[in-house]
């Protein structure tokens, strides 16, 4: 292991390497932009959860990564026709609520002017319910 790089970040970066292989996305512009949105996250700790493939209300979207650090979610997120970046503090949530469908498990968070979401299929459930569990406990709830 590097010294320059944080255990968090070799495993972060080996995972989203293997979900973009398995999307045929370029695993190195997913990087690079990453590493250009958030300074110095390859030294840094933090919790990440991502998924692949179309979510509820997404469905052109191939490729969801959500990192948690600092207090603060950063989502990046790939879909059909564009790539978006969002940045929501956890300290405004307001209410949270989860949803379960037949494919689907899907956690809100909403605040004021706004919510943020994160889904997954349900035989990934038990894996998004732990990152969810962190962003409750970051929140404060």
């Amino acid at each position: 292991m590097s010294e320059k790089h944080s255990k968090t970040w070799i495993s972060f970066a080996d995972e989203l390497q293997k979900k973009c292989r398995e999307i045929k996305a370029n695993e190195y512009e997913m990087i690079a932009w990453i590493c250009e949105s958030l300074k110095q996250i390859e030294k840094q700790d933090f919790d990440y959860y991502i998924t692949i493939g179309k979510a509820p209300n997404f469905p052109d979207q191939k490729l969801d990564v959500n990192i948690l650090r600092n207090g603060v979610i950063y989502g990046f997120t790939i879909r059909s026709s564009e790539k978006t970046f969002s940045i929501s503090p956890v300290k405004d949530f307001k209410y949270y609520s989860e949803t379960a469908s037949e494919e689907f498990l899907s956690g809100f968070f909403f605040y004021c002017g706004g919510f943020f979401s994160i889904s997954d299929t349900l035989p990934n459930s038990d894996k998004l319910k732990v990152f969810l569990r962190k962003l409750i406990s970051a929140w404060g709830y």
